[in-house]
């Protein structure tokens, strides 16, 4: 079971939290030395810690044990998935729509502004001539 829950816990960790075992500590108030002993397997992961990691994550009771009847993998932080760390699911449905709709302007609008900025950026590397190397 723990090497379950230390396999699960690296994916959580790689996925909702870009790899930063810093910032998932301070989403769950754990410590960074707790959480690298768990995944180190120098400590056991008890029933309360993987329960309140999964509930401060969105994540369905059982996710850390690999239970079949959780979510996949990709409820984490993929493609379809609830793409937020800092705001649950609970919060965004109680919102009014009018909200709702202002949130994803914006977001869409940070999007694009992203894109042309990756797109002006490969263009300009393109664009620049590489020094010969004699």
């Amino acid at each position: 079971m723990n090497q379950q829950r230390a396999a699960q816990l690296r994916s959580l960790i790689d996925l909702k939290f870009n790899g930063r075992q810093i910032d998932f500590s301070k989403k769950t108030k754990i410590s960074t030395a707790q959480v690298g002993q768990w995944l180190g397997g120098h400590r056991v992961m008890n029933e309360k810690s993987a329960r309140k990691i999964e509930q401060l994550c969105g994540l369905t009771s059982g996710w850390l044990d690999g239970s079949t009847d959780t979510k996949d993998d990709s409820s984490v932080h993929q493609s379809g998935g609830w793409p937020f760390i800092e705001i649950s699911e609970s919060e965004w449905i109680n919102l009014p729509d009018r909200t709702k709709g202002l949130i994803e302007g914006y977001v869409k609008k940070m999007i694009e502004q992203s894109q042309k900025f990756a797109a002006n950026s490969s263009d300009s590397q393109k664009e620049s001539p590489r020094e010969k190397v004699a």
